[in-house]
């Protein structure tokens, strides 16, 4: 008896401690790669913060300093970085990634969302409750039918579901594929601050009932997006300027003759407005 119990005690020790060296395993490395973020963030911020110093030299009185901007040195992959950056946004680079929300009863849903580096212009926004590949690669499909020049490169992260995105539909289509690095969301940071846009913009004010609702909530904010709501990236412009070739302009004689009206137009009822002068 006593020897089943000691076997059995050395039993659970043994499974105690496996479980323990594998979970203090996982928090090492989930720590080294922390670690390794952060240190990747420092010498980011320290490549592109420029210092002010005296041209004069350290030992001229401060009253007496004429600051100067000190050119950054630069270590090989740094500059190899940069080069590459310049190179990206000179590009007409689009992103994609998914945004998870709940319907009415709790059920998870994904909404798919491609937008564009250049404008911020939502070339597409759709939701599903079963993301896959072979949906994904079809939404980039109606995505794309429409448009004169397709993109040159799609940034996106490191999701399973983009694997046979990035292997077989976009090289078929001739567009390059740009993975962030692992758990580095600011790499993909037009998406991301899309993201938190759609959710204080739309989810957060309507709870939609199923993923057929959810769509056209969509699409109507996919539109007022594009061509209503300002954008500090474009000057507090909308990403698709409206065609004002028949407006009448300001050197118009008739111009100030007419009264003017402004005309507001709701979006989502009446969630979001927009005001324009009445033609």
């Amino acid at each position: 008896m006593w020897l089943w119990l000691s076997l059995l005690a050395f039993a659970i020790g043994v499974l105690v401690g496996r479980f323990s060296v594998r979970r203090w395993r996982h928090d090492r490395i989930a720590w080294a790669q922390r670690r390794l973020q952060l240190k990747v963030l420092s010498l980011e911020i320290k490549s592109l913060r420029s210092k002010m110093v005296s041209a004069q030299g350290r030992r001229t009185p401060p009253a007496k300093r004429h600051l100067v901007r000190k050119l950054p040195t630069l270590k090989w992959w740094q500059r190899r970085l940069i080069a590459w950056l310049t190179t990206l946004y000179n590009q007409h680079v689009m992103a994609i990634d998914f945004k998870n929300t709940l319907d009415l009863a709790g059920n998870t849903m994904a909404v798919f969302n491609l937008i564009d580096h250049g404008r911020r212009v939502l070339y597409w926004s759709r939701a599903t409750y079963n993301p896959t590949a072979e949906w994904v690669a079809q939404q980039l499909r109606n995505a794309f039918m429409d448009l004169d020049e397709l993109p040159e490169a799609i940034v996106m992260d490191r999701d399973s579901i983009f694997l046979p995105i990035v292997k077989q539909t976009l090289p078929a289509m001739g567009i390059k594929t740009i993975r962030i690095g692992y758990k580095c969301p600011w790499q993909n940071a037009v998406v991301e601050r899309f993201h938190r846009t759609l959710a204080d913009e739309l989810l957060r004010d309507v709870q939609p009932v199923n993923d057929r609702h959810l769509n056209r909530l969509l699409a109507e904010f996919r539109k007022y997006y594009n061509t209503a709501r300002p954008h500090m990236a474009c000057g507090t412009e909308p990403p698709v300027l409206p065609d004002v070739t028949n407006n009448t302009a300001a050197n118009d004689p008739d111009f100030f003759k007419t009264p003017r009206k402004l005309v507001r137009q709701k979006w989502l009822g009446g969630l979001h407005s927009s005001y324009r002068w009445a033609a």
